[in-house]
């Protein structure tokens, strides 16, 4: 017998398979976990069940972190048609991460990734949405950036930092299609920026993907799309961050522009729920090449969390248009 908390978990997992990734009867569920989050995957495993698909546990090794997919992985991940990574999360698995990511999505499948996935996230978080509501405000966003050529990004904490985007389709996790990959919980709409055409200033005061909250704001100085110099009071995270940019030539290139638009996610220091939230944008620099018109090809993505930012739109007619404020989307 179940108990309450994980028939809530069930249950959400349930209207993710149907909202998001828009399961079918007898697709094909590959659930990639580990010993962390193994009752979350078996709250998936109890959802397709119910749904009527066809799924399969594959539990990663325990000797981590990984650098390179384990062989059992690649032999059981044969042309499914929806993969969900739910996984624990660190830094150095970045590699493995993107290997995986590439491969599933090779394979046709629909891939929602979900490294650092919680139960709170399930019990009382970011994955209790209405989806339909929030596709909507995601459809309705993404026609705004239709025709624009750069994004002004500006904060009171002292950001102020150009992207040129011309070109750069923006994309969504809300609703995952074959070949694609989003996050669970879901809940942000992203491009990927020129990889030259970044310039300024961001001053991070949120998340870092893989690290958790700032100790201190960290000052990323970008030049030609590349971060050329990383500031931060507290030096020893400094150290880590310069460390993690340059693990090869393209991790610290501009990969990707976010904004979050769920409403019931919260900063709780874990980035996968952070840069869902209302009222953030991020920034990640490495691995991009799943994006439309990506073509950073590295074996890092690192994603940073900006709050409460202005943004100003410029189109290619060289009209301008403020769509946010203080993190509130402008109507």
């Amino acid at each position: 017998m179940y108990d309450r908390e994980f028939m809530i978990m069930v249950e959400q997992a349930e209207r993710a398979l149907k909202h998001v990734v828009e399961a079918e009867k007898e697709d094909d569920v590959k659930l990639i976990t580990d010993r962390e989050c193994e009752e979350i995957a078996l709250a998936f495993h109890e959802a397709c069940k119910r749904l009527g698909l066809c799924s399969e546990l594959i539990t990663l090794p325990g000797n981590r972190p990984l650098k390179d997919v384990p062989k059992h992985l690649i032999e059981k991940i044969n042309n499914p048609d929806i993969c969900i990574n739910a996984f624990k999360s660190s830094a150095e698995e970045t590699p493995f991460r993107v290997k995986l990511i590439d491969m599933e999505i090779k394979k046709g499948a629909k891939v929602a990734h979900a490294p650092g996935i919680t139960k709170d996230m399930f019990i009382e978080g970011a994955l209790h949405v209405d989806y339909g509501e929030m596709w909507e405000n995601a459809r309705k966003l993404m026609d705004i950036f239709d025709g624009a050529d750069t994004l002004k990004v500006t904060t009171k904490n002292g950001t102020d930092l150009v992207l040129r985007i011309r070109g750069r389709k923006f994309q969504t996790d809300i609703k995952i299609g074959k070949r694609e990959v989003g996050n669970l919980p879901a809940g942000e709409i992203w491009c990927a920026p020129h990889e030259d055409g970044a310039e300024g200033v961001a001053v991070i005061d949120g998340t870092i993907g893989d690290l958790g909250f700032v100790p201190s704001p960290v000052k990323l100085h970008i030049s030609k799309g590349r971060v050329v110099r990383i500031e931060c009071d507290d030096e020893d995270f400094r150290k880590r961050l310069e460390e993690l940019l340059n693990a090869d030539e393209m991790a610290p290139v501009i990969g990707e522009l976010g904004i979050g638009l769920n409403t019931g996610a919260k900063l709780v220091g874990n980035m996968l729920v952070d840069e869902k939230a209302a009222k953030t944008i991020h920034i990640a620099f490495g691995n991009n090449i799943d994006f439309y018109g990506g073509k950073n090809d590295s074996s890092m993505h690192r994603d940073f969390l900006i709050k409460e930012p202005d943004i100003e739109v410029v189109y290619a007619d060289g009209t301008r248009k403020k769509i946010m404020k203080d993190g509130i989307i402008l109507s």
